[in-house]
This record gives C-alpha cells, sequence and structure tokens, in this order.
C-alpha cells in the first residue's frame, strides 16, 4: 500500500503520512485510514483514524498547534 506524505505550505516543519485513501466499491464512501504526524521543531507525535477521507485537515489542526510562533515577536 501505497504511503502519502504531506505538510503544510506555512508549516514545513510538520509532516503527516497516511495510506492511499481507497474507497468502498459499494458505498463509495472512503475507507478508514490512520494518519500519524510529526511536529519537526519539538518531536511531538499524534495518530488518529481518519474515517472521512479529508486527512488534511487532521494535518492541518495538528500544525495549528504546533505553529511554535512567539506572539510577542522576540
Amino acid at each position: 500500500m501505497a504511503i502519502v506524505s504531506w505538510a503544510p505550505q506555512w508549516a514545513p516543519h510538520v509532516v503527516g503520512t497516511h495510506p492511499v485513501v481507497e474507497r468502498d466499491p459499494d458505498t463509495g464512501q472512503p475507507e478508514p485510514v490512520v494518519v500519524k504526524m510529526r511536529c519537526g521543531r519539538c518531536n511531538a507525535y499524534f495518530q488518529t483514524t481518519c474515517n472521512s477521507g479529508a486527512t488534511r485537515q487532521h494535518i492541518t489542526r495538528f500544525a495549528r498547534q504546533h505553529a511554535h510562533k512567539d506572539p510577542f515577536g522576540r
């Protein structure tokens, strides 16, 4: 099974990987896949199951939590 790797353009330090999303031939619904995410700055790791086929939403949500921006601009 092929693995897809994706990082948000605004957060290249966060990378998410998951198998290619396949669809059920009878219903057309996406099959569940495990999405694994890692932050390259703090080395945090998170894994979740995506049932909707919207894997990039999970990766983007994780990236928002790991933006590591200084709110005071120091």
